[in-house]
């Protein structure tokens, strides 16, 4: 079983929800523990 990193799994979710104008310019990001949920 191949799991990817967390770090991975950050990426690609910021990544998805920048794309998708989910925050508005100069909103704070969530916290890692908060991305990696």
């Amino acid at each position: 079983m191949s799991k990817r990193p967390l770090y991975e799994e950050i990426k690609e979710t910021l990544i998805a929800r920048l794309a998708s104008d989910q925050w508005r310019p100069g909103e704070l990001l969530p916290s890692e523990l908060k991305l990696a949920e």
